[in-house]
């Protein structure tokens, strides 16, 4: 996330492709995401299995738990883009 020269951070619209994830368990980050339209699916991996936690929609914000902390912490969850 960009900082402008006033320490407030600057807002991007990026778009992602059916399937495409838009981030990953264990990655670290601290972004914050606002779902415009589409799904997300929130998923945590154990012992190689994935774990589904929520699936998501328009108006919905995933990334808040990292953006929060405001340290690079690594994601507790993986999030992909859903096919229609």
């Amino acid at each position: 996330m960009n900082k402008e020269n006033n320490g407030i951070p600057t807002i991007s619209r990026l778009r992602y492709k059916k399937g495409e994830q838009i981030f990953k368990q264990n990655d670290f980050g601290i972004s914050i995401y606002k779902i415009l339209n589409g799904k997300i699916e929130i998923f945590r991996e154990s012992e190689d299995t994935e774990i589904p936690v929520a699936v998501l929609g328009g108006g919905d914000v995933i990334g808040e738990m990292i953006f929060f902390l405001r340290s690079p912490e690594a994601r507790t969850a993986s999030a992909p883009h859903l096919p229609h």
